[in-house]
Protein backbone atom coordinates (compact mmCIF):
# COMPACT_ATOMS: atom_id res chain seq x y z
CA UNK A 1 0.00 0.00 0.00
CA UNK A 2 2.87 2.32 0.82
CA UNK A 3 4.51 1.78 -2.58
CA UNK A 4 1.26 2.48 -4.36
CA UNK A 5 0.91 5.80 -2.54
CA UNK A 6 4.52 6.67 -3.36
CA UNK A 7 3.95 5.98 -7.06
CA UNK A 8 0.71 7.99 -7.08
CA UNK A 9 2.38 10.93 -5.32
CA UNK A 10 5.37 10.83 -7.67
CA UNK A 11 3.13 10.66 -10.72
CA UNK A 12 1.05 13.58 -9.46
CA UNK A 13 4.11 15.70 -8.68
CA UNK A 14 5.73 15.01 -12.03
CA UNK A 15 2.49 15.68 -13.90
CA UNK A 16 2.19 19.05 -12.21
CA UNK A 17 5.84 19.90 -12.82
CA UNK A 18 6.12 18.68 -16.41
CA UNK A 19 2.58 19.65 -17.52
CA UNK A 20 2.24 16.23 -19.17
CA UNK A 21 1.99 12.58 -18.23
CA UNK A 22 5.35 11.36 -16.92
CA UNK A 23 7.12 8.40 -18.49
CA UNK A 24 7.88 5.18 -16.62
CA UNK A 25 11.54 6.17 -16.38
CA UNK A 26 10.70 9.54 -14.82
CA UNK A 27 8.38 8.03 -12.22
CA UNK A 28 10.86 5.24 -11.46
CA UNK A 29 13.63 7.80 -10.93
CA UNK A 30 11.39 9.88 -8.64
CA UNK A 31 10.46 6.79 -6.59
CA UNK A 32 14.10 5.70 -6.48
CA UNK A 33 14.04 2.38 -8.33
CA UNK A 34 15.26 1.28 -11.74
CA UNK A 35 12.81 0.92 -14.62
CA UNK A 36 12.71 -2.90 -14.57
CA UNK A 37 11.96 -2.94 -10.84
CA UNK A 38 9.33 -0.24 -11.38
CA UNK A 39 7.58 -2.30 -14.08
CA UNK A 40 7.59 -5.38 -11.84
CA UNK A 41 6.25 -3.30 -8.98
CA UNK A 42 3.43 -1.91 -11.14
CA UNK A 43 2.44 -5.42 -12.28
CA UNK A 44 2.37 -6.56 -8.66
CA UNK A 45 0.24 -3.58 -7.65
CA UNK A 46 -2.21 -4.19 -10.50
CA UNK A 47 -2.51 -7.89 -9.69
CA UNK A 48 -2.95 -7.28 -6.00
CA UNK A 49 -5.52 -4.52 -6.40
CA UNK A 50 -6.15 -1.62 -4.08
CA UNK A 51 -7.10 -3.81 -1.11
CA UNK A 52 -5.19 -6.66 0.49
CA UNK A 53 -6.61 -10.13 0.00
CA UNK A 54 -9.41 -11.07 2.37
CA UNK A 55 -8.60 -13.31 5.23
CA UNK A 56 -11.17 -15.34 7.01
CA UNK A 57 -14.22 -17.29 6.07
CA UNK A 58 -15.01 -17.83 2.42
CA UNK A 59 -18.63 -17.10 1.75
CA UNK A 60 -20.64 -19.98 0.45
CA UNK A 61 -23.49 -19.73 -2.01
CA UNK A 62 -25.96 -20.06 0.87
CA UNK A 63 -24.43 -17.19 2.86
CA UNK A 64 -24.26 -14.99 -0.26
CA UNK A 65 -27.95 -15.68 -0.88
CA UNK A 66 -28.76 -14.82 2.74
CA UNK A 67 -26.86 -11.52 2.46
CA UNK A 68 -28.61 -10.74 -0.84
CA UNK A 69 -32.01 -11.32 0.77
CA UNK A 70 -31.11 -9.10 3.74
CA UNK A 71 -30.02 -6.29 1.42
CA UNK A 72 -33.17 -6.69 -0.66
CA UNK A 73 -35.30 -6.49 2.48
CA UNK A 74 -33.47 -3.32 3.62
CA UNK A 75 -33.97 -1.76 0.20
CA UNK A 76 -37.69 -2.52 0.22
CA UNK A 77 -38.02 -1.02 3.70
CA UNK A 78 -36.20 2.16 2.62
CA UNK A 79 -38.37 2.46 -0.47
CA UNK A 80 -41.54 2.02 1.59
CA UNK A 81 -40.38 4.70 4.04
CA UNK A 82 -39.67 7.10 1.16
CA UNK A 83 -43.14 6.48 -0.28
CA UNK A 84 -44.77 7.06 3.11
CA UNK A 85 -42.78 10.25 3.65
CA UNK A 86 -43.68 11.55 0.19
CA UNK A 87 -47.35 10.72 0.73
CA UNK A 88 -47.44 12.43 4.14
CA UNK A 89 -45.69 15.56 2.89
CA UNK A 90 -48.07 15.95 -0.04
CA UNK A 91 -45.46 15.47 -2.76
CA UNK A 92 -45.86 12.88 -5.50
Amino acid sequence: MRRQKQVEAATHDLSATLQRAPTEAEVAEKVGVDVDRFRTMMIDLRNRGPFPPRRGRIRTKTSRLRIFRQNLKRTRIRYARMRNFAASSGKP
